[in-house]
């Protein structure tokens, strides 16, 4: 591994351990036993949402396998992880995230990003 490389990534597990450290601290503080009373929430429900969640993500993946049919023969499941990647991507970077997404899926497909 070249130092750049070594240095990126020390950079990003020092990041991710500093946001680690403060969700814990957070959550430790947090009142769940009120959260739990005002939410009234059924916990089927919320499973069902994220099930629905997880849907989404391998329908998105489906939908890039069929715009890269002209190009290449690409599968869906392994278009699962960079619609992961580049979905978190845009949470975490707004705009400039999308071009996650594609240049993952180009480099996994062997293909140029545009």
């Amino acid at each position: 591994m070249s130092k750049k490389r070594i240095l990126t990534t020390a950079i990003v597990v020092a990041i991710l351990g500093v946001l680690i450290y403060f969700q814990v601290q957070h959550g430790r503080s947090f009142d769940w036993a009120k959260f739990r009373q005002a939410s009234h929430v059924n916990p089927l429900q919320i499973a069902a949402a994220v099930g629905l969640v997880y849907l989404t993500y391998a329908l998105r993946a489906v939908r890039w396998k069929v715009f890269l049919e002209p190009v290449c023969r690409a599968k869906s499941i392994h278009l699962v992880a960079p619609t992961f990647i580049g979905f978190a991507g845009l949470a975490l970077l707004g705009r400039p995230g999308e071009f996650i997404r594609p240049y993952l899926i180009a480099k996994k497909e062997n293909l140029t990003v545009s």
